[in-house]
């Protein structure tokens, strides 16, 4: 649900979305947290993500424990769940800067 409205708001703003991490501007990671194998999942997409392109916005539930933002630190910029203003605005903000 998460993913649907930030593409959908970010599609309204005009931005296009891309097929691969280099090449693109940045690059959002939805992350989910709640199982181990989903939050393996979510590091792992995060870890290509910076290795493909290191403009990288993490989003989701992932992000609430201390611990797990600690981990994601040297990301652009990390937002929680259902923060999709949040998102957009560091999408702005990495795109007038680039």
């Amino acid at each position: 649900m998460d993913s649907e409205r930030i593409i959908t708001r970010l599609r309204a703003e005009g931005y296009e979305l891309a097929r691969k991490h280099d090449g693109a501007d940045l690059v959002i990671v939805n992350t989910c947290g709640f199982l181990d194998s989903a939050k393996q999942e979510s590091l792992g997409a995060i870890g290509e993500a910076m290795a493909e392109n290191g403009k990288v916005i993490v989003t989701g539930c992932m992000v609430r424990s201390r611990a797990d933002r600690g981990r994601l630190s040297r990301r652009l910029s990390i937002t929680g769940p259902q923060q999709y203003e949040s998102v957009l605005d560091a999408c702005i903000a990495r795109c007038r800067a680039a």
